[in-house]
């Protein structure tokens, strides 16, 4: 029995199959279930090559950084770019347009691309199975398919594991780039020997190398703080910790974790 009969069978019956024709069918399939739109719009006719504006829009600095603009009708369709930064109206492409849009040009944002791309990878791997072991294809797809999307529904990341620190000082930087959303948690379960103490979530600018604080808060005491973040903008970020006006032998114990969602 040739292979298209055997997949034939193991599917339930049909027409042979067309091993070109079902890569390309289930590629479209994961790529239709894995997209989702961030924003949508208009270019206007001031755009350039290195440049999409869209002067109806108010985004927020550097929102879309490492996600996809795509062009879906106009001029210039069908071109797909990584954002390198934004403006308040504007998307710089880390590779310019091969046609710059203008005023006919509709498009799209998305973090389609970061998982399409992981899922095809995949799925040509498992379709390379279907030579080898027909048997196992289906339960392969499955498992294979669930560990992929649940890469990018939800992970926790630990900024600081919950231990003493005597000093201040900062953790290291940790990589976050994938996520969109997050919620940043700082918990105290010891303190003594000071007034108080600042503990820091921070982004980090990889131009400068500079920080900003994300989510910061002071103890005096136990406990702990939440920080929901909608748009999580950031590739690096890292815990840093401040005693303030330490006794003797000052110690604060704690943990910041942070739960990243793409």
């Amino acid at each position: 029995m040739d292979i298209r009969r055997a997949i034939r069978n193991a599917l339930g019956g049909g027409a042979d199959i067309d091993i070109s024709t079902e890569f390309s069918e289930l590629k479209e399939a994961l790529r239709t279930l894995t997209e989702a739109s961030v924003d949508t719009g208009v270019a206007d006719a001031t755009s350039l090559v290195n440049r999409l504006d869209d002067s109806a829009k108010s985004w927020p600095v550097d929102a879309f950084k490492d996600l996809i603009v795509e062009i879906t009708a106009g001029t210039g369709e069908g071109q797909i770019r990584k954002i390198a930064s934004n403006t308040a109206t504007s998307l710089v492409p880390v590779t310019n347009f091969a046609t710059a849009p203008d005023a006919t040009s509709r498009y799209r944002i998305g973090f389609y691309g970061k998982m399409t791309g992981d899922i095809s990878d995949r799925a040509a791997r498992l379709l390379g199975i279907v030579y080898g072991n027909v048997d196992q294809l289906q339960q392969t797809v499955a498992k294979n398919l669930k560990a992929s999307i649940e890469e990018h529904l939800a992970a926790t990341v630990v900024l600081h594991a919950s231990g003493p620190e005597t000093t201040s000082g900062n953790g290291a930087d940790t990589d976050v780039g994938k996520y969109l959303y997050a919620e940043t948690c700082i918990n105290v379960t010891a303190f003594a020997d000071m007034a108080s103490a600042d503990l820091i979530v921070e982004g980090k600018d990889e131009t400068s190398g500079k920080y900003k604080t994300i989510h910061t808060h002071n103890f005096t005491a136990t406990g702990t703080d939440w920080l929901s973040i909608t748009m999580l903008a950031f590739q690096h970020v890292r815990a840093r910790w401040v005693i303030n006006t330490p006794g003797g032998s000052p110690s604060i114990t704690f943990s910041v974790a942070l739960q990243g969602k793409s």
